[in-house]
This record gives C-alpha cells, structure tokens and sequence, in this order.
C-alpha cells in the first residue's frame, strides 16, 4: 500500500505545489516535490527538520496550529483524509495554500505514513476579488426580479407607500397592518448589525440625485430570514418633508444556488475535476476555464480564451477531433453529452480524459455557450479521486449525500449525518425505500414535494431545464433542502446517475 500510495502522489506533482511522505516510523521526510523551494525536491529530512520549516514560513497566526501539526501524536492520529488551509511566505509575501494530509493505515490500524500535499491558491483568490463578472451576472438577474419599494418621511419617519412586493418580502398584508407596526416595527425586521450599516450611509445622501446600493437581511414576520438587495435615496418634495425610499429584491433563491454551486465546485476540485464553459458562433471560439481545468489541459489560466482552444484543440488526436466534434453537434441541439478521448499534454504526455456538458439555454451573452467538466481519468486519478471524495470532499459540505442510479431507479447513501436517513445507509435501495422513509418522517401536506425527490421520471426532466435541481421538505420539523447534481449520461444523452446533495 505505501508504495501505491507514493505513486499516486508522485503523480500529484503535476497539480500541486508541494507534496511531502512522512515516515513516522523513524520519524523521517521524503520531499517528493516542492516547486516553492526547488532545492529541497527530492531531500529526505527528519520531522523535526521539515517542522521547523513550515513553522518559520508560516503565518504568525497559523504558527501555533503548524507547531501542533508536526507532533509526533497529532500525526499518528490522522484516522482519515483531512483538509485545510494556511499562509505561508512566499517571495516577501504571504499567500493562502490549500493543504490535505492523507493517512495509510497498516494491518493492525496504525498510521505509519502520512501524504501532505499543499497547493498556492492566492493567484485564485487575488482574481476572485476583482471579478467583474459577479456583478454582471447579478445585475443581469436584477433586471428580471420584481423589485419592493418603501418610502418614509425623513425625520417624522412615517410610512408614505409600499408596494406589493415589498409587503411579500417582509410578510405584511398590507400597508395598514404595517402602520400598525409602526416605523420602529418595519426597521426591526432588518437585522441589527445590517440595520446600522444602512443608517450610517443614509447619513451620507444629501441631494436628490444621490443613491447608495446596499445588501441586508430582514427577517420575514413567519421568522424566515431573506437577503436582500436594493438601492436607497431621497425624494425632495418641495415644501413637504423629503422621503427616503428604499428599494429592496429578494436575492435569497439566487444565494442559495450560488452557495450550492460554490459547494459542489469545491468537492469537484478536491478530485481534480474541472469546470469550463465554451463560447461559439460569436468570432473565434472561446474556452473560459477554472483553475483545475486550466492545470488539467495544461494552460495558464491568465491566457486568453480563445488562446486556450486552440492549445485545447490542436492537442486532440485525429479520433478525438472527430470525437468532440459528434458531441459539440449533439449539445448545440440541446442534448447533454459524456465523452471519453485521449489527449497530450503539454508535459504529462496522453492522458485520458472524461468530458461532459450541455447547452446552457440561460446564457444571454453572444453567440452560444456551452458548459461542463473536465476530468483526467488516467488509473492513479480514479483511485484518488474514490479516496478523497467519498471520505472527505462531499460530507464537509453536506447533510446527506445520495448517489442515485436513474436507470435502474436505486439509490445509497455514500454520507449521512440525518438519522432518519441514516436507517437506509446499509446497501443500495429502490427509490420507493427513499420515497417509504420521507413519507413516514416528512411533516405534513408535503406529499407532492416528497414525489418530486424520488420520481426519477419527473428528475430526468428537470435536469433537462439546468445543471441542478433542488427542492425544499421538512424531516421531523428541521427544514432541508435536496439538491440534484448530474454526473453522467449514456452513450446517447441520456442522463444515468447523479448525486442527491442534501443541506440543512
């Protein structure tokens, strides 16, 4: 097993910054590589040895936590494969490394190795900080949201208007049941910490003309709480006293999708598997990619999209180009489609790779858009990725997490932390167990939101119209949501499995 163990990791040089092999039975390191500091590649070291340099590099407020990693009985104890994150200097400058520590377990359940593999992802973050894209797809969304307005008079703070909308959003009937609750009534729905934020740039507007953008939660009069976002500004009305209106939209279906994406984005990129998105039929075709896609394909990911297809494309073998061609056909018509090719790297030499995708029909820029992921299925890959997802990436995220066959209309439970789910844990099971187990559980009137978990008809459908699917149901009172993710389809589209990601 060790020696197993070192080639997959070996491997995982061309992914990762740092990969170290720690020996505690005579408490020695193999540096197995380490692009950070190139002369350490290749060294053997004692613990105490590579201790110390992690300590010294590390970030004061992670020296403590660094110290305590390298002991000799926090090292024994790493029972399963765990994730985390520390800065670290690098050139005069701290950056964020994502880390794992993966444990091999002898005969008699002692660790006697332990893998580490560290990853600079400060690039990543620096970038997602600057995105100008989040917004352009935000206010892209605003546009097409009903939009609530309030207005109150500046210093007497009585309530002038409110619209339908804004009533749904707060759970008022109407403007009279709201005057009854009085201004101090309204303002406390905001949450507190929000509702000063909002006062003190209230303070800021002083002319008619101006406006302040702002996104707070308000608490629903049934307790539920909704984010939302809007813009503030004053309304001069001559001699009358001037109202401050406030304009407010319910982004919380947009930030849970969001959340469950960012989710589902993490576990995929812990096995390696990356995301991208193609643009035709607007110029040249452009292949915008993730950071694990980018390293997959073998680009930098600050090259220029259309730079990236081509690098992408002139690696394709004769069989592949055909291949990708038959699929891209198919996904323009709007099937979702898996395909499996060989293709060269720029320094790993041919891999195999595992591509699906589909026609985004909610895109709005020009041309067509179609996404999907990218995975290198090469034999050391497909055991990593069985490790480290199923016992690590998807149960950090989530309550439950199903793998469902649609074809044969079963199901089993990879994680569970729900009790009640927990029952069905042991083997895998036909839908109707799972659809047996919510109605027993399940509060009540929610019959038809129980069908729509585990009809596997009304699932396949669903998943035609996006890439998830997500319904709301209580279990014993405690409110969840179930969340289907896709993961593969037939040799002609159709949809096999998929993943049943629940939260709560």
């Amino acid at each position: 097993m060790p020696a197993l163990n070192k080639t997959l990791f070996e491997s995982l040089a061309a992914y990762v910054d740092v990969v170290w092999e720690i020996h505690l039975s005579d408490k020695t390191v193999n540096v197995l590589c380490d692009k950070i500091i190139p002369v350490l590649n290749n060294r053997q070291l004692s613990l105490d040895e590579i201790a110390n340099h992690a300590i010294e590099r590390a970030h004061p407020k992670f020296r403590e936590d660094t110290q305590r990693f390298f002991t000799f009985e926090r090292l024994t104890n790493i029972k399963e494969v765990i994730n985390f994150e520390t800065r670290v200097l690098i050139d005069g400058t701290y950056h964020t490394f994502k880390c794992n520590a993966s444990p091999v377990i002898n005969e008699y359940g002692d660790v006697d190795t332990v893998y580490v593999t560290m990853q600079d992802i400060q690039e990543m973050l620096d970038r997602e900080k600057t995105s100008a894209g989040i917004q352009i797809e935000l206010d892209r969304y605003l546009t097409s949201v009903p939009c609530g307005i309030l207005q109150y008079t500046v210093n007497s703070h009585k309530l002038v208007y409110v619209n339908d909308t804004a009533l749904a959003i707060l759970g008022y009937s109407s403007m009279e049941e709201m005057q009854e609750d009085g201004f101090d009534g309204v303002v406390k729905t905001v949450y507190a910490e929000d509702a000063e934020m909002i006062k003190e740039k209230i303070k800021t507007i002083t002319s008619e003309g101006e406006t302040i953008e702002c996104e707070y939660r308000v608490k629903h009069k049934n307790g539920k709480k909704v984010i939302c976002t809007g813009r503030v500004r004053l309304i001069d009305r001559g001699e009358e006293e001037p109202v401050i209106q406030r304009s407010m939209i319910d982004i919380t279906p947009l930030r849970r999708t969001a959340e469950t994406y960012n989710h589902v984005s993490e576990t995929l990129s812990i096995c390696n598997i990356g995301l991208w998105a193609i643009i035709l039929d607007n110029g040249a075709p452009k292949f915008h990619v993730n950071d694990i896609a980018a390293r997959l394909i073998g680009v930098s990911l600050n090259t220029a999209p259309e730079k990236i297809y081509n690098s992408w494309f002139d690696r394709l073998s004769d069989d592949a180009v055909q291949i990708v061609s038959d699929a891209v056909d198919a996904m323009r018509s709007g099937k979702p489609m898996e395909i499996t090719y060989t293709y060269k790297h720029p320094t790993r030499g041919n891999i195999v790779v595992r591509c699906g995708g589909y026609l985004d029909t909610s895109y709005q820029g020009e041309g067509l858009c179609l996404r999907g992921y990218h995975q290198d299925i090469s034999d050391y890959n497909k055991m990593l990725l069985y490790q480290i997802f199923v016992s690590n990436a998807a149960s950090k995220y989530f309550k439950s997490v199903i793998s469902v066959d649609l074809s044969s209309g079963t199901f089993k439970i990879l994680s569970s932390s729900i009790r009640e789910l927990d029952t069905l844990a042991d083997k895998e099971r036909p839908m109707q167990a799972l659809f047996e187990m919510l109605s027993m559980h399940a509060d009540k009137d929610c019959e038809n939101e129980i069908k729509l978990i585990t009809d596997t008809q009304n699932i396949k459908e669903q998943l035609k119209k996006g890439s998830i699917y997500s319904v709301p149901l209580s279990i014993c009172k405690v409110q969840y949501t179930y969340t289907y993710v896709p993961v593969s389809f037939d040799k002609d589209g159709k949809l096999e499995r998929c993943v049943l990601l629940v939260e709560g």
